[in-house]
């Protein structure tokens, strides 16, 4: 008997990280997972149905993660997510992610800081502010509609 049943999930799932060595494509630029999930439902995405919705991973978590790959030599991190400029509004009390990406900027030996990918609705202008003021920023966006 074959099962024909599909799985939506509605609920935080509490994701739990994946703590083996992640493949790393470059020795020079690697993805650094930041969020989970997406709750903003576009008509065209299967995202909120297939990974549920937003789980933000602790500041410290991927401050911590960019430390390490500096120490292994990567010069630039490219922070992941669904919906990246959602990080830190699931969580208790709420963060911004302007000042995740001010943390990931000032770890010492960060080349480059990008990030993909961002929904023009939680665009927030202290973005612009910080790719004035962190040099690490990298000028380019990546919006979905």
């Amino acid at each position: 008997m074959q099962c024909t049943c599909a799985c939506i999930l509605v609920d935080p799932l509490h994701i739990m990280e994946d703590m083996t060595k992640p493949k790393r494509g470059s020795t020079t630029t690697a993805w650094v997972n930041i969020i989970y999930g997406c709750n903003e439902h576009c008509t065209y995405c299967v995202v909120p149905g297939t990974r549920g919705v937003e789980q933000s991973r602790p500041k410290e978590a991927v401050v911590a993660e960019v430390e390490a790959l500096v120490k292994e030599g990567f010069k630039e991190v490219t922070l992941l997510g669904q919906n990246v400029d959602a990080w830190g509004r699931d969580m208790a009390p709420k963060q911004l992610f302007a000042d995740l990406l001010a943390a990931v900027s000032q770890v010492p030996g960060i080349a480059r800081v990008r990030f993909v990918t961002s929904h023009p609705v939680n665009y927030r202008h202290v973005w612009c502010t910080a790719y004035r003021e962190w040099a690490h920023m990298t000028s380019q966006y990546a919006f979905i509609q």
